[in-house]
């Protein structure tokens, strides 16, 4: 068990050492790990090093113990103090209770029961303080970022709990991130055992510069230490940053993705507050979980329209087999650089909206294209995205389509426009004659050449149609169609309504 840290302040160095020696600490529950002097050294030593108890004389030089005891208290509320005091100082010792002291303890009456006694009894209010602190804490800290300032000033009267939170400390926020969904795979449920979480954290870092912490309702822990007190911010920043990372790797370890935010200069709990409030939500998402940021560095940035998805440029890029054009594609829609968070969602869906489709057009699943794997930010999807269009192109190469086949329905796919497009051309194209092409094509594919270019067309014509902005005969000309009549008729017979009667139904 985890013992309790001790201070002896007095003047009288043998003083200190009777104390010192007087009783095994250990078996009490305590751990003796400082001593001073006079109270301004003593005060120096407990910002470094601070500690549970404070053991010190009421006369010294340069700071008395009854101010020693005011000052401790007023960084360090928590903490249980013992004042020695001779009997012609006993009625002013008494009267200096506003200064927060706990104990008294006659100097010529200290023996090792007296002192055995007032630590049980230390340790037991200590012990008591923790746990209920320790949930009035975690209540009053969510009702602070749930209600406001205000709220928790009004409602609590707990001075420790007032006083912390009108004081500033290094800390790190860790967030759970939430996986992406890519297709409509129903509500995504965090792990909600954020308390087993906090458990495995606290076994990492221990209590040794730990100040207070607790469970946001927003899949947030939040962690306070106590400043470094050296005055040397360089080596507070390496702490704290380690740490994060450290944390973050931890739980990545444990299969749970979280981002770490830290300030390692200490900061009040309204700033982490409006740092909560105001941050883009998607800031992991959008530069990368798993990672450390310091939360000065995550600033939102404005809204940008950037480059919009278009349907005909992904089937473009998949009928001309474009890979690499396709990747640089999916790299601009979704750069964080240049296109805003809201754009970005669109275009998110667009891609799986258009590749939803491709995939029912042929026919297959999108877990037999598509990895089935958790993402949890843009570059992970980015590169889901590119690779399972990859595998789409790879998968229409190896469907049983010859060569010759599979190169005439690229070749119709990107010259469907074209009213002369015919057979003797795709033969022509691929190096062989117009009936070995026939033959092949029905083999491969089931249906006929003709019937192929004419699917393309139609759909390509919907495609138009409920874009809205064209007329029947310019989706004509579009689509390969020498008249709005001829494309009626073909389209009455392929889809059973005619163009304009498609428009309207949307």
């Amino acid at each position: 068990m985890e013992q309790l840290k001790v201070m002896i302040v007095d003047d009288d160095m043998l003083s200190v050492d009777y104390i010192k020696n007087l009783i095994q600490w250990e078996t009490y529950g305590f751990e003796v790990s400082q001593t001073a002097y006079n109270g301004k050294q003593a005060l120096k030593l407990f910002d470094k090093c601070p500690v549970q108890l404070l053991i010190t004389d009421i006369s010294m030089p340069l700071m008395d113990g009854i101010e020693l005891i005011r000052e401790v208290k007023k960084q360090y509320p928590e903490t249980r103090t013992i004042l020695l005091t001779a009997y012609s100082e006993f009625e002013y010792a008494r009267a200096a209770v506003t200064a927060g002291v706990d104990y008294y303890i006659i100097k010529d009456e200290m023996t090792k029961e007296v002192l055995a006694q007032k630590l049980a009894s230390i340790k037991k209010t200590i012990g008591n303080i923790k746990h209920i602190s320790g949930i009035l804490f975690q209540k009053a800290l969510i009702d602070f970022f749930t209600e406001g300032e205000d709220f928790v000033a009004e409602r609590y009267q707990n001075q420790e709990i007032l006083s912390f939170f009108s004081q500033s400390y290094p800390c790190i926020l860790l967030e759970q991130n939430e996986a992406w969904r890519s297709w409509d795979e129903g509500e995504n449920h965090l792990d909600t055992s954020m308390a087993e979480i906090l458990k495995i954290i606290l076994e990492e870092i221990g209590n040794d510069n730990l100040m207070q912490y607790g469970i946001l309702p927003f899949h947030q822990i939040l962690l306070f230490f106590r400043p470094d007190g050296s005055g040397y911010d360089y080596k507070q920043y390496q702490r704290i940053i380690q740490m994060s990372s450290r944390l973050v790797d931890l739980l990545r370890e444990d299969k749970k993705v979280f981002t770490a935010y830290y300030m390692y200069l200490p900061v009040s709990v309204t700033y982490i507050n409006k740092f909560i409030k105001n941050r883009l939500d998607s800031y992991a998402f959008l530069h990368g979980c798993k990672k450390a940021y310091c939360m000065e560095e995550c600033t939102v940035t404005e809204s940008r329209e950037g480059k919009s998805v278009r349907e005909e440029q992904v089937k473009k890029y998949l009928d001309e087999q474009d890979e690499k054009g396709f990747y640089l594609y999916v790299e601009e829609c979704l750069a964080v650089q240049s296109v805003g968070i809201s754009m970005i969602f669109k275009n998110l869906q667009e891609f799986m909206r258009i590749l939803d489709k491709i995939l029912q057009s042929d026919g297959l699943e999108q877990a037999d294209v598509f990895e089935t794997k958790s993402l949890y930010d843009i570059k992970e999807i980015r590169k889901w995205i590119q690779d399972g269009f990859s595998r789409l192109l790879r998968r229409r190469g190896s469907m049983g389509v010859r060569w010759e086949v599979s190169e005439a329905m690229r070749y119709v796919r990107k010259h469907y426009q074209r009213e002369d497009l015919a057979i003797s051309e795709l033969a022509g194209h691929v190096g062989i004659s117009n009936s070995r092409l026939s033959v092949l094509f029905k083999q491969d594919t089931g249906i006929t050449i003709n019937q192929f270019i004419t699917g393309i067309r139609i759909e390509r014509a919907k495609e138009l149609l409920l874009q809205g902005n064209y007329k029947v005969y310019e989706v004509a000309e579009q689509v390969g169609y020498v008249t709005s009549q001829y494309l009626s008729k073909i389209f009455y017979r392929e889809t059973g309504c005619y163009p304009a009667e498609y428009k309207r139904k949307g």
